[in-house]
C-alpha cells in the first residue's frame, strides 16, 4: 500500500472515531445534503473498505505478475528445448517446424568477394593497432580506403583467378563496402 492510501486511511479511521465521540445525534449539511453521524461514518468506512481491497487486489496482481514470468521463463527455455530437437530430427523441415508455429533457421551467404574484403580489413586492422593496450587496440579499426581495399582484394584474388576477373572483384568489393571509420586519431605503432 502506498504512502498516499496509509494516510488516507489514517485519516478516515481517526475521522470516523471523531464523528462517535463528537458528532453522535447530529445532523451536519455537506454542499446541500443532509448527513446523519451513522451515514457519515458509513461513507468513510466504505473508503476505508475500498482502499483495503485495492491493497489485497495489487498483492494478487503481483503474484500473478510474478507467477506469469516463471511460467514464461520456463515455458521459454522449453521451447527452445523443443525447437532444436524438432530441427535435429526432422532436419530444419520447413513444413514440419512450420505445424510447430516455428520458422526454419535461416542460413546466411556471403559472397566470396565479401569473405576477401573482410579478411583484408581484418589484417589491416590486426596490423594498425600493432602492440598497444586494449583501450588503445578499441579505437583503431581497418581505416582502409577504397582504393586500398580494391588493390588488396585484387592481390588475394590475382592468383585465383585471371587478372581481368580480379580487377572486376576488387571493383565490386570497393562499391559493396562502405568506407571504414578510424576512430582516435592515433598514429600505429610499428
Amino acid at each position: 500500500m502506498g504512502t498516499k492510501q496509509v494516510e488516507l486511511l489514517a485519516r478516515d479511521t481517526k475521522v470516523i472515531a471523531g464523528i462517535q465521540k463528537r458528532l453522535q445525534g447530529m445532523t451536519i449539511v455537506i454542499l446541500g445534503v443532509s448527513y446523519s453521524a451513522a451515514q457519515l461514518v458509513a461513507i468513510f468506512q466504505s473508503h476505508i473498505d475500498a482502499l483495503n481491497a485495492l491493497a489485497a487486489l495489487r498483492g494478487q496482481v503481483t503474484a500473478g505478475v510474478q507467477a506469469a514470468a516463471t511460467l514464461t521463463e520456463k515455458t521459454n527455455a522449453v521451447f527452445l528445448g523443443i525447437q532444436s530437437e524438432v530441427r535435429n530430427q526432422f532436419n530444419n523441415a520447413p513444413d514440419v517446424l512450420s505445424d510447430l508455429g516455428m520458422t526454419p533457421k535461416k542460413v546466411g551467404t556471403r559472397s566470396p568477394v565479401t569473405n576477401v574484403v573482410a579478411a583484408v580489413k581484418g589484417r589491416a586492422t590486426r596490423t594498425r593497432r600493432g602492440t598497444t593496450g586494449s583501450a588503445e587496440k578499441a579505437k583503431v579499426t581497418g581505416g582502409l580506403t577504397p582504393a586500398e581495399i580494391q588493390a588488396a582484394v585484387a592481390a588475394e584474388v590475382a592468383p585465383v583467378v585471371g587478372a581481368s576477373e580480379a580487377q572486376t572483384a576488387a571493383a565490386s568489393a570497393t562499391s559493396a563496402s562502405a568506407t571504414p571509420a578510424v576512430a582516435g586519431s592515433g598514429t600505429p605503432r610499428q
